[in-house]
């Protein structure tokens, strides 16, 4: 059974940074000048289109070339450094399987991060969409304009308000329409819900072929508000099964820690040796991560709280 779970993790290691490695790996034995364009042609490529690349500069805001080697760098960092700690304390399928898992740690961080921004950019929906309408009139229905009224004078959003002002920034430096596609791309991804794709969709019309997007905003704003009455409803049934899941699983962790500083003498160094320098320790904790991870994403699965038609 520990052999089917080392062998389900390091496959899903290996297909999540496949692209990753790949690059990583031919980086370290390029030579000749035709390779090294080679290179340089596939590593472009992999920043414009690597799901990793997407994530780190969604959550981090960090696009530099070299965003994604820092990233997978510092996974294999704690890894190494968690292994050095524990190793000598637990057996080595657990070790194999920990520290997979730690491996895997700060990507998983970095796609819950991703899914809160996602559910506060969506639920701005109704907001964009009405000032998206009053600007694009007030500008004589010019798109690039529009977005750049939206960046400057939009309050009432402030979440979609920093993508609208980078939004804006770019889109004034597009230079022809698979710049703007990319660009409108990169917006989806933070809000990834159905109302910003035909947005998008519109605002590529507009700008490419000049077409009055007036009636097609119309209908998703009114496609957006019978949406957000419908949410409304179903937000109060799964309240308090939401609570419980990211709210009251943490607390009674952390009251496990006050309660054996408290009740049972325990020092924190000794709590935390106990935890993560012993195998029963290291067995319980993952235990406690796995189902509280398993907890989220079927929470999210559920009910994500995000403001979609």
């Amino acid at each position: 059974m520990n052999y089917i779970i080392v062998t389900v993790l390091a496959s899903g290691i290996y297909l999540v940074f496949y692209d990753e490695f790949y690059l990583i790996y031919r980086s370290c034995f390029r030579s000749s000048k035709a390779f090294y364009r080679h290179y340089r042609i596939e590593e472009k490529e992999l920043i414009d289109k690597s799901n990793l690349a997407k994530l780190i500069k969604a959550t981090l805001g960090m696009e530099h070339k070299k965003a994604v080697h820092l990233f997978i760098i510092f996974s294999f960092f704690i890894t190494i450094l968690f292994y050095t700690l524990v190793s000598k304390n637990v057996g080595a399928e657990l070790m194999i399987v920990s520290t997979l898992i730690v491996f895997m740690m700060p990507y998983a961080v970095l796609k819950i991060k991703l899914s809160f921004t996602r559910i506060q950019n969506a639920n701005e929906g109704d907001i964009v969409i009405r000032e998206t309408i009053n600007a694009y009139n007030l500008t004589g229905k010019n798109m690039r304009a529009t977005i750049e009224y939206l960046a400057v004078n939009m309050i009432n959003a402030k979440h979609m308000k920093g993508l609208m002002i980078n939004l804006s920034k770019k889109i004034n430096n597009a230079s022809d329409e698979e710049d703007i596609k990319d660009i409108l791309e990169n917006f989806r991804y933070k809000v990834n819900t159905s109302w910003v794709d035909i947005l998008c969709m519109n605002i590529r019309f507009s700008i490419i072929k000049g077409i009055d997007i007036t009636e097609p905003l119309l209908d998703l704003s009114k496609a957006i508000e019978n949406s957000k009455i419908n949410k409304e409803k179903i937000k109060q049934e799964s309240n308090e099964g939401s609570i419980m899941i990211t709210v009251v699983a943490p607390i009674c962790y952390i009251l496990t820690v006050v309660s054996s500083l408290t009740f049972f003498q325990f020092s924190l160094i000794k709590f935390v040796k106990y935890q993560f320098l012993t195998e029963v320790g290291i067995k319980w904790f993952l235990i406690v991560i796995a189902t509280y991870i398993i907890g989220l994403i079927t929470r999210s699965y559920i009910n994500d709280g995000k403001l979609d038609i």
